[in-house]
């Protein structure tokens, strides 16, 4: 029996070679995504950038976050439970 890693595998060959098949590609084209192959790993991905690599962090120079974070913030454990708690409580549920 195969494994998921080998499903996943000849499925994406299979849907590389016949992606209007398996994907809703008109929807992508329409929304202005086209199909591009990556340059350094060779997979089919879809974007709307003039990018010429995949999104992976090992085709695109590595995670692009790290040193640069997106949070608005700076939460230890407990700061980030008290935001959760703060905002369920708006919503009328009681934190336990």
């Amino acid at each position: 029996m195969p494994t998921d890693k080998e499903i996943k595998k000849e499925f994406k060959e299979k849907a590389s070679k016949e992606p209007d098949k398996y994907y809703a590609t008109s929807v992508l084209k329409k929304e202005g995504f086209s199909r591009k192959k990556c340059s350094k790993c060779g997979t089919y991905y879809w974007s709307v950038t003039n990018d010429n690599v995949c999104g992976n962090p090992a085709c695109s120079g590595g995670f692009r976050f790290i040193g640069n974070t997106p949070a608005k913030k700076k939460l230890d454990y407990i700061g980030v439970w008290n935001e959760f708690s703060s905002l369920f409580k708006k919503w009328g549920y009681t934190p336990i």
